[in-house]
């Protein structure tokens, strides 16, 4: 069994950090902007928070089964013995026990 996980869940999890850090810097570029002319920028504002941190708790999530699998799986490899193959029977040894003549 390899321990190997692949490269697709790391880069989904990489991707919603990025995407949260985006929507937090944008809805505080936006409140920066926000007065009482242009309201409209506090409302985005929210909205751009409210969106990095619905991707921050996924990313997160992500993050805590990633590891919570690599734990699952390093516990199976650690209760198992690897594999072995059997040995194939020699003519000599099939003959002492009678299967050929």
């Amino acid at each position: 069994m390899s321990d190997d996980i692949g490269w697709k869940p790391v880069w989904e999890i990489n991707l919603n950090f990025l995407r949260a850090s985006v929507g937090f810097s944008l809805g505080w570029l936006m409140w920066q902007a926000y007065s009482p002319e242009w309201f409209y920028f506090g409302f985005v504002s929210v909205l751009c928070w409210i969106g990095g941190a619905k991707r921050l708790f996924q990313a997160l999530w992500g993050l805590m089964r990633l590891v919570l699998r690599k734990r699952k799986l390093s516990c199976y490899k650690r209760q198992g013995a690897t594999p072995k193959a059997d040995k194939l029977a020699q003519e000599n040894d099939l003959r002492a026990r009678g299967m050929i003549e």
